[in-house]
This record gives structure tokens, C-alpha cells and sequence, in this order.
């Protein structure tokens, strides 16, 4: 089956590229948290020196050493214990060997004990640059975009913000060069302010920052957080609480002087609100600004899910998919509308939400669709014998690949089960099995979700610019 490849203009390829751009970074971060282990506090494991020092020492050298040390670790416990208490300034005194081996190994067993304690956990510390490295992404991305609206939009910019002297101008040296520099210093003074004043600068266009986002205050958070991080090591402040409270917080607010978590639950969460964003964020640009075209944007939309679906971020497909469909309120096409929907289903399934899932699909009415949609229903819904059945009929037809098999999270339950590995070796075997027969697959269940045929701008936003 040929693909149509069909040529974007410059708006379009300015927002194409740098949500790909952006989600190959975010791709790289949550590779880099998956080696964000934690790591136990290490407390009193004493160092190799302990070691390597004592096999050199005498008996009673070695009895002077730990005897000193369980020394120490007694009188820090009693000191504890007594600060617990509300005890201030308690000493500790510790008896010095005379001996200088003993002494001089005592002193560096302590600094180092000390370096210890007082050093974070790796895996907090990793945790917490990585979430400053991804909003920093995020932060090139929503410059990105401001700026292809401003150079489609001239408008974007007000007079006042590009006003150039004489000098400049000539210094400049052409129109174009003019333009870019105003837009660039335009797109600067957007970044420097809040996340809240993104807002509305984007929502000049319709561009409805709320409507893409599952909860608000929660990322609006996420840069609260990351300012915090940097500013402030991660403790609770007045502007911390500020921002948050300018997002429309509604919890439990930490106490100034608190410290937040980094932890990796947190970043997850992060990186799929913010991956969630740009999608929709640059989907709603293209519907918004273009005004034509919109079914391609959907288009794209929808691969970006698939994207994101089989690479196992599927809190992120959730979310996206679950927005549209909220938003779109019936207006897309049966085709595009349903794959999203089967995207959605494997996600609940993926994120431990299988119970709900499962009421979903049940629901679904599927005699007046295509054979392949009962095929999924029977899938998702562990239908085992007929899923079994179809999949080798689909092998045969070429409607389905092995490749396809192996890889779409669609079929992930049935291969973590063992229940493909069968079916793998009979496709080997079959005629055609070189891959010269049949169909590609992903072709296939694209063509399913490509025919949107509504006015797609009013998915995102309102009407007019």
C-alpha cells in the first residue's frame, strides 16, 4: 500500500520538528530516570580504608580503632536522641588513642563518615537534574512554537515590542534579519515569565493551555518545582507557595522550609504531563492558526499517540487520548475517533486501570464495524480462543505481520502470557514468511484512523484567532 506524503508548509514544519525535537528529549530523560536507582543510605558502612588500614595493624590496634568507633556511633545516637528531646548543644567527646596509626585512621574514618551523612542520596540528586533538564526542554519547545506563530502571525508581536533604532536596523541589515531579532527578543521576554503568562499570551490565538492538560495546578507545579530546585535546593519558599497558589492550587500546601521530593514517581509523572502538553500544544497551533488542513494535524496527532504507545509511556497516551476525546465531544471521524479510543484502552490497561477498561470495551458495540475492531475487542478483553484464531487467519491474509505482533502493546498481555510463541513459530515457518507477501500492518491500522472529516479547530479552543 503507497503512502501519500504530503508537503508542509513552513508553520507546519516549524511545529512538526520541534515536537519531535521535544519528545526525543523527553524520550532521553525517562531513559536516563530508569537508572535513577535508589540507592540506600549508606549511614555506618564503613570505607575501604577501614579495610586496607586495619589488615596492617596489630590485634590491639585493631581493638583500639572499632572500640573507638563504636565509641562514636554511641555518643551521635545519644546526641540524637537528646536534640529528639529538645537538648541543645550537647558535646561528644571521644577518648584519643595515642598511638598515631590508630589516631591518624580514627580521623579519617570520621571525615569520611562525615562526607557521608551529610552527602544526598545519588538517586534523589540524579532525579532532581533530570526534572531541571526536562523542563528546560520544555521551556525550547514553548519558545518554539511562540515563535512560528509570531512569523506567521505578525501580529503576535505589538508595536512596542518592535521598535528598532536606526542604528540596530542598519546594523541589522535586512528585513529578515529585523524580523527574526524582534521575534527572538519577543520569545526571550515570553520565557522569563510564568507559566500563567504563557498562558495568556497563547490564549490571544485560542490556544487554551487548560484544555490540555489533565490538571492545571498540578503543572503549573512542575515549574514551581523546578525553579525551586534551582533556586532554593528544593526547600519550600514564599515565591514557591505564590506560584503555586497563582495556578489555582487547591491541596495541601508544604510548610515554608519543608523538602520536596524528587523522587522518581514525581519525574514520571512530570515528563507525561509535559509530553501530554506538547502534543496537544502543537496540534492546537496547527488547528488554530492554519485554519486549513486540520484533519492533517489530527492526523499527526494520532501517530504521535501511537508513537508514545510503543514506546511504553502509556500514562502519557492516557492522558492525550483522553483529553481529545473530551474535547472533540463526538466531532471527529468514526475511524480516527476509534483509534484513539483502542490507544486509551491499552493504556488503562498498561497503568493498572484494567477493571474500568474492561467495563469500557464491554460496552462497545462493535457489529456495525470492520472485522478488525471485534478482533481488538476480543484482545482487550482476554477473549483468548478467538484472538488466537483471528491473529492466524490475519497472518495468512497478510493483514497482520509477526513484527506487528511482537511489538504493539495491543498484544502485550498475550505475549507476557506465552500465548504467542506458537504462533510465532508457525508464521516462520508459513509461506510467505520472508515478509514478501502481504501487507505492512502499521500502514493498515494507520489508513483505520485517517479520514477526519469535521472542522477540527473547534477540538482545541474556540473559533477565530
Amino acid at each position: 500500500m503507497a503512502t501519500k506524503l504530503i508537503p508542509l508548509e513552513a508553520f507546519e514544519l516549524q511545529l512538526v520538528t520541534s515536537l519531535d525535537d521535544y519528545l526525543a528529549r523527553s524520550s532521553a530523560v525517562a531513559s536516563m530516570a530508569a537508572l535513577a536507582v535508589k540507592v540506600a543510605g549508606p549511614e555506618w558502612a564503613l570505607p575501604d580504608i577501614y579495610e586496607s588500614e586495619t589488615a596492617l595493624m596489630s590485634p590491639a590496634q585493631r581493638e583500639q580503632v572499632d572500640a573507638a568507633m563504636l565509641a562514636l556511633a554511641k555518643a551521635l545516637k545519644e546526641a540524637y536522641e537528646s536534640t529528639e528531646q529538645g537538648e541543645r548543644d550537647r558535646e561528644i567527646i571521644i577518648a584519643r588513642p595515642t598511638d598515631p596509626h590508630v589516631s591518624d585512621l580514627i580521623d579519617r574514618l570520621i571525615i569520611a563518615h562525615t562526607a557521608r551523612v551529610r552527602m544526598p542520596n545519588p538517586g534523589d540528586v540524579l532525579h532532581k537534574s533530570l526534572l531541571i533538564l526536562a523542563v528546560s526542554d520544555f521551556e525550547l519547545l514553548i519558545g518554539k512554537v511562540a515563535a512560528a506563530i509570531m512569523h506567521k502571525v505578525p501580529d503576535a508581536v505589538r508595536g512596542s515590542d518592535a521598535t528598532l533604532t536606526l542604528a540596530q536596523l542598519i546594523e541589522i541589515g535586512s528585513v529578515e534579519s529585523a524580523v527574526a531579532h524582534i521575534v527572538e527578543r519577543r520569545v526571550e521576554e515570553l520565557l522569563r515569565s510564568s507559566v500563567t503568562e504563557w498562558e495568556s499570551w497563547f490564549g490571544k490565538f485560542s490556544i487554551k493551555f487548560r484544555d490540555m492538560i489533565d490538571s492545571w495546578p498540578e503543572f503549573v507545579e512542575i515549574f514551581a518545582r523546578r525553579n525551586l530546585a534551582v533556586h532554593n535546593d528544593g526547600i519550600v519558599n514564599r515565591q514557591y507557595l505564590a506560584r503555586i497558589a497563582e495556578g489555582g492550587w487547591r491541596g495541601d500546601c508544604p510548610a515554608i522550609g519543608a523538602t520536596l521530593d524528587f523522587d522518581a514517581k514525581y519525574l514520571s509523572s512530570a515528563l507525561d504531563r509535559m509530553a501530554t502538553f506538547s502534543i496537544l500544544l502543537t496540534a492546537g497551533a496547527e488547528l488554530q492558526i492554519c485554519k486549513k488542513g486540520s484533519d492533517n494535524a489530527l492526523h499527526r496527532l494520532s501517530d504521535k499517540v501511537r508513537e508514545l504507545s510503543y514506546s511504553g509511556r502509556h500514562q502519557a497516551v492516557l492522558n492525550v487520548t483522553s483529553t481529545v476525546l473530551r474535547s472533540s465531544r463526538g466531532r471527529m471521524s468514526q475511524q480516527l475517533e476509534l483509534g484513539l479510543r483502542i490507544r486509551g484502552w491499552i493504556a488503562m490497561g498498561e497503568v493498572g486501570r484494567r477493571d474500568a477498561m474492561i467495563a469500557e470495551v464491554e460496552s462497545w458495540d462493535v457489529g456495525a464495524l470492520a472485522p478488525y475492531y471485534l478482533h481488538v475487542r476480543n484482545v482487550l478483553l482476554q477473549r483468548t480462543e478467538a484472538a488466537l484464531s483471528e491473529i492466524r487467519e490475519m497472518l495468512k491474509t497478510g493483514a497482520l505481520s509477526p513484527l506487528r505482533l511482537r511489538l504493539d502493546p495491543l498484544y502485550g498481555e498475550l505475549r507476557r502470557d506465552g500465548l504467542l510463541d506458537l504462533v510465532f513459530s508457525e508464521a516462520a515457518s508459513a509461506p510467505g514468511a520472508d515478509g514478501k507477501d502481504g501487507t505492512d500492518p502499521a500502514s493498515t491500522e494507520l489508513d483505520q484512523s485517517r479520514a477526519p472529516d469535521v472542522d477540527s479547530s473547534e477540538i482545541f479552543g474556540s473559533e477565530g484567532a
